[in-house]
């Protein structure tokens, strides 16, 4: 149970971090330009009310998420066998769940601190990446670009690996930022290659744990 509680929270303040610095992203980026993008503005309007979501279903978990459900479902005379089989050990998720909200507070500051650090250091990445491509840039201009990237990003998650929408919002985005079309489309593709290399290297690590293990269980070895 803790360690489920722990994927629920985690999440949770991923994405509530992950909305802040979009935010912030988001207003830098308007001071920016020096006007009113309406593009910007209306990413800045489904952000906040992605926020309203994402706060109400951090409400909802203190209050206890997985027995709500459960209620909800018996209320509407639906009845599932295999929840109402645990219905203790959802109880006791939705404790741990509320326990960390409410008696762990500086865990949760802790986390979301670190998580909106993770986020910030996408930011590092824009200026090294635009800074070796030879274009100008500065510590604003990349933490605008960073975050309104995330978001790109975020908003193409229903595309397979967002491929081709990734690229298309970088390159609208870049554009906006007053970069040609070619930096906008190299700094895209300088991304998706280091993804491919990041996701191969992550399966390498899998691959050669994998064969470690297997090699030092006696009945894995192979015979001779």
């Amino acid at each position: 149970m803790e360690g489920l509680a722990s994927v629920v929270t985690a999440k949770t303040i991923m994405t509530l971090a992950e909305i802040l610095f979009i935010l912030l992203g988001i207003g830098l980026g308007l001071t920016l330009l020096n006007r009113s993008s309406e593009v910007i503005g209306a990413a800045f309007v489904g952000l906040s009310m992605l926020a309203f979501g994402v706060g109400l279903f951090l409400a909802v978990q203190r209050r206890g998420l997985f027995m709500g459900v459960l209620q909800l479902l018996e209320g509407v005379g639906l009845r599932i066998a295999w929840l109402q089989k645990r219905e203790d050990k959802l109880r006791a998720l939705d404790e741990a769940i509320s326990r960390f909200y409410t008696q762990d507070k500086r865990g949760f500051a802790l986390a979301f601190l670190f998580f909106f650090l993770g986020w910030a250091v996408e930011s590092v990445e824009v200026y090294l990446i635009l800074y070796f491509l030879g274009q100008p840039i500065d510590a604003l201009t990349a933490f605008a670009l960073a975050a309104l990237a995330v978001f790109v990003k975020s908003s193409t998650a229903f595309i397979p690996a967002s491929i081709g929408g990734q690229e298309a919002g970088t390159l609208v985005l870049f554009v906006a930022f007053g970069y040609t079309e070619e930096t906008g489309i190299a700094f895209a593709m300088v991304r998706r290659l280091r993804e491919i290399l990041w996701i191969a290297l992550g399966l390498l690590a899998l691959a050669l744990e994998n064969r470690r293990v297997y090699e030092t269980q006696p009945y894995g070895r192979p015979p001779g």
